[in-house]
């Protein structure tokens, strides 16, 4: 993401040329039958990259796109699939770990849309100790706990590749599994001795007094799609046209989006 400070009158004037740029402006319509919309449901947890998405169903783009998009709160990436498999989301968020792993055990996934690119030179997500941690190496974190959201997925992945990096064997340190809102205060109580956060709880957590110890996904590559929008199969078999014009309106928003990243 591009990060920029603007007056509010120049994103005003942004978000009106940015709302143009998707035909989202008035114009004068004569009556006619509103065009019949496709029912989909996608999958939402808290994270930064859900603001492309809940950006453009603020300005009813998928609605104008013939989508009738709800939102369903799932938790994480590794829920979204398994509501998706189950059919109960037709849409879902994942990282490409996690989804390559689920392709693997023959789940039939499309990827429908790419997510978030991780780059190294400008992380958004680092692993943390408390302020008053004594732990400066990954040595330090030999038989100490690191709390992670999850650890089958690519931040538990990029931990155990940071870890051999490091020279440090995963056996020897403990895991521990937490939802993001939760690691900060069990961060400052001791209850683990370091955390993997990204936004908004990284940015949180470093106002709160925690100190940056690595960045765990450089182990894995310096610049790499670290998640994406899928779906299962058979739905996209048959629903061509709804996937590619979901597809559409998440690409024509997110120019608009990580450009006015903190606003957005």
């Amino acid at each position: 993401h591009v990060v920029t400070n603007v007056s509010r009158k120049h994103f005003v004037h942004a978000a009106g040329a940015a709302a143009a740029s998707l035909g989202l402006t008035p114009t004068r319509a004569f009556a006619q039958p509103a065009p019949a919309l496709t029912t989909a449901t996608v999958g939402v947890f808290p994270s930064p990259d859900m603001g492309t998405l809940l950006y453009a169903q603020s300005q009813h783009a998928f609605e104008k796109a013939g989508i009738d998009l709800q939102l369903q709160n799932t938790g994480n990436g590794g829920a979204t699939l398994a509501a998706a498999v189950g059919g109960s989301v037709q849409f879902g968020y994942a990282n490409t770990y996690t989804l390559v792993q689920a392709f693997q055990r023959g789940i039939p996934l499309r990827l429908v849309a790419p997510g978030a690119l991780y780059s190294s030179k400008t992380p958004t997500i680092k692993l943390l100790v408390a302020a008053d941690s004594t732990i400066k190496t990954g040595k330090d974190l030999i038989g100490k706990t690191i709390g992670t959201t999850l650890v089958n997925d690519i931040t538990g992945l990029s931990l155990v590749a940071w870890l051999a990096r490091e020279g440090v064997d995963e056996a020897n340190v403990h895991f521990f599994e937490s939802a993001p809102n939760l690691m900060i205060a069990a961060l400052q109580s001791h209850r683990v001795d370091a955390i993997l956060a990204f936004d908004p709880f990284l940015t949180a957590a470093l106002a709160a007094g925690a100190r940056p110890l690595a960045n765990p996904f450089d182990a894995i590559g310096d610049n790499f799609m670290a998640a994406a929008w899928f779906a299962v199969t058979p739905w996209v078999t048959e629903h061509r046209a709804v996937a590619r014009n979901f597809a559409s309106v998440l690409s024509r928003t997110s120019s608009y989006v990580n450009g006015h990243y903190l606003e957005t």
